[in-house]
């Protein structure tokens, strides 16, 4: 190789280290949102169960006459 090709891989060998970096912190972010979201519908639903339980614990049933 001559010096102007390793002066080319000198110069250009920090950027790719750099979006390389960028690209990986990316993914991270990405699946951070990704888990947040999840987490936050899981709690959304548990919480809405939970109202529905206490909800149908409040009503009154009806009693069961046993006729068919």
């Amino acid at each position: 190789m001559s010096i102007d090709a390793f002066a080319l891989l000198e110069v250009l060998f920090p950027f790719a280290l750099v979006i390389a970096f960028l690209a990986w912190q990316l993914r991270v972010t990405k699946r951070s949102i990704r888990d947040d979201q999840t987490r936050a519908a899981r709690e959304l639903a548990e919480a809405e169960a939970r109202a529905q339980a206490e909800r149908d614990k409040a009503e009154p049933r009806p009693a069961a006459t046993g006729e068919a």
